[in-house]
This record gives C-alpha cells, structure tokens and sequence, in this order.
C-alpha cells in the first residue's frame, strides 16, 4: 500500500477516534511515544494516557489542513499533522 495513503488513514482514524473517544487512543502509544498537545510535549504511554483520559471537552471536532509522514527502515514510521480543532467543554 502506499505510505501515503496509510498516512492518511492512520490521521483520519487518529482524529476521528481523538474527537469520539480519546481514551481509547492509549493503545497506540508505548513509553518512546511523544505526544504534543495544546503546545505542551507528554513523553510516554503512562502520561499520554493520563492526559488522553482527563481531557476535559465533552465534543471536539478536528479539521485536517495537512498531514506530513516519513517512512522509515524501522518498524515505526513518523506521521505528522496539522488541524484545526473545534472543542466544547460542557458543564
């Protein structure tokens, strides 16, 4: 398949599941993951879970604008995005 399209489906799959259901997200991490959100970098599966589980917006939509991917000899490659995001916290 072309790196390309699994780029896009991986970022496609990622936003849709971070926009209905983050927490599920968690399985995708492992403790080399980095994860930057709202500026701030979360380094490895144990934070990025906590920080996945204790979002707090109730909906959240994402927009692609871009998505950039490297592959790689090994057996992870780089995805990269960029989006614009709609979140509403509840109360």
């Amino acid at each position: 398949m072309d790196p390309e399209a699994v780029a896009k489906q991986f970022v496609d799959f990622y936003y849709h599941t971070f926009d209905t259901n983050s927490p599920s997200l968690v399985s995708l991490y492992q403790d080399s993951s980095m994860l930057t959100f709202e500026g701030t970098k979360i380094q490895g599966a144990a934070a990025i879970a906590a920080k996945l589980t204790g979002i707090p917006f109730q909906q959240c939509h994402h927009s692609i604008s871009t998505i950039d991917w490297a592959s790689s000899s090994s057996p992870a490659s780089s995805t990269h995005s960029s989006s614009r995001s709609f979140c509403e916290k509840i109360i």
